[in-house]
């Protein structure tokens, strides 16, 4: 018996649907915290400054330790070296994100995964620069703000993009909106941190 590719496709979805709705079914029924899931620590002040549009950015021309991590930033405030001239590469590929793309822990600059994938294209040849473009503790909303903002105008032909579980930690937060910021000074989030609505 053959099935043609649309009832293949069909028949593929349906199992995967009933998983979710008993996931979504059974988280909705058993899992209630006590506490918001905020896990939010303030953050270095030594690499990190105030921003008004983002709550706070990594600081341009630092180094040093912060969590977890010896961190060195170029002079635009990226994790990692100075951005190459144009002309010296043929792709620049952007990654934004939070803690795991800013690599929080990793024990240098060069044990991110950005830093590693620069390492992936050298070894083949190609002349590729990645910018490592991740603050520890960005939401969603900050990253897209960055994006717009920062990032957009240094031209990059590729941008790759991973928030991990900020999104959902701040969405269980009796106060939360998509568009609020965290703050440098307070290291969480607050109603002075809301932007927009």
């Amino acid at each position: 018996m053959t099935f043609s590719l649309p009832k293949t496709i069909i028949f593929s979805l349906i199992p995967v649907t009933i998983i979710f709705v008993f996931a979504e079914a059974g988280l909705r029924l058993f899992y209630h915290p006590n506490t918001p899931f905020r896990f939010y620590q303030p953050h270095s002040a030594s690499i990190m400054m105030d921003d008004r549009d983002l709550g706070y950015r990594l600081r341009p021309n630092v180094s040093g330790g912060a969590y977890a991590s010896h961190v060195a930033t170029n002079s635009l405030g990226f994790r990692g070296p100075e951005l190459m001239h144009t002309g010296t590469y043929s792709k620049r590929i952007i990654a934004l994100g939070d803690s795991c793309t800013f690599g929080f822990g990793a024990s240098d600059n060069g044990h991110t995964y950005p830093a590693q994938l620069q390492r992936l294209f050298a070894e083949s040849g190609e002349s590729v620069e990645i910018v490592n473009a991740g603050v520890v503790g960005y939401s969603s909303w900050q990253v897209l703000q960055f994006l717009k903002r920062d990032v957009l105008r240094l031209k990059p032909d590729r941008i790759l993009i991973y928030v991990g579980w900020n999104d959902m930690g701040n969405s269980l937060l009796p106060d939360w909106k998509p568009s609020m910021i965290q703050d440098l000074k307070g290291g969480g989030m607050g109603k002075s941190t809301v932007v927009g609505s």
